[in-house]
């Protein structure tokens, strides 16, 4: 497989308070939880990312976003205080 693919995932403060980290498997991923839990939430979160839609992420409150694939992908998003977000791809 030599196409990109999802190495890791961490969001701090989802909502005011929860802390997810997400290690992704190189061949499947399943997310598994009862309803409410977020699962909807983490994959718009991942696929907002990846299609660069600052609109979708701003309408879920967090502190920080990490996301790194094993390409060109190191995305790291920052809610902060008194400044607008900020995004930096490295």
């Amino acid at each position: 497989m030599n196409g990109m693919y999802l190495e890791k995932l961490k969001i701090e403060k989802l909502f005011g308070s929860e802390d997810i980290e997400i290690e992704f498997n190189r061949e499947l991923n399943i997310l598994v939880g009862k309803n409410g839990c977020g699962k909807t939430t983490v994959l718009e979160i991942v696929y907002s990312i990846l299609n660069l839609n600052l609109k979708k992420i701003n309408e879920y409150p967090f502190e920080k976003i990490e996301l790194r694939t094993n390409k060109w992908i190191n995305a790291r998003i920052f809610e902060e205080t008194f400044s607008p977000r900020r995004i930096s791809f490295k």
